[in-house]
């Protein structure tokens, strides 16, 4: 199970569009090959792995991410949001989720997180929620104060 930040999250992060920007969230169906990259920039380069295939069927769509914030304390910043709702859905397993910023397409969006954790979701007509774990999507820590 896999849970990561892209590079280009970081970067995301540090220039605080998480709070403000149009950030969406896609699902990957399961499949034995799902791959994070950390290095991969664009949600193209995610989707171009060879095992990472967008999932589709009735219901599917890219989701809003809401009620974004970030809280800061003395030396770690924790990442969250609302819960992540896909009315209906009935497109297979999801294995995996995506975070990007939406800029134009997919050629232009940048990847922020992807997500394992919480998943295989097996889809059947319910909705499906997604939810951050009481510890936040993500925790940012000053490395100076780590002892």
């Amino acid at each position: 199970m896999t849970d990561g930040t892209y590079d280009t999250g970081f970067t995301e992060l540090v220039d605080d569009t998480w709070d403000t920007a149009d950030i969406r969230m896609l699902l990957l169906d399961e499949d034995v090959g799902l791959t994070f990259d950390r290095t991969d920039v664009f949600v193209d380069d995610v989707i171009g792995h060879a095992g990472n295939v967008e999932m589709s069927g009735t219901g599917y769509a890219r989701e809003v991410v809401p009620s974004r914030s970030t809280v800061a304390g003395v030396s770690l910043a924790n990442i969250t949001h609302g819960d992540v709702l896909f009315e209906g859905i009935d497109a297979g397993i999801a294995g995996a989720a995506v975070y990007y910023r939406h800029v134009t397409d997919d050629s232009d969006s940048p990847v922020i997180f992807f997500k394992q954790s919480g998943f295989p979701f097996t889809t059947s007509g319910n909705d499906m929620t997604v939810r951050v774990g009481s510890n936040g999507l993500a925790i940012i820590q000053d490395l100076e104060t780590v002892t």
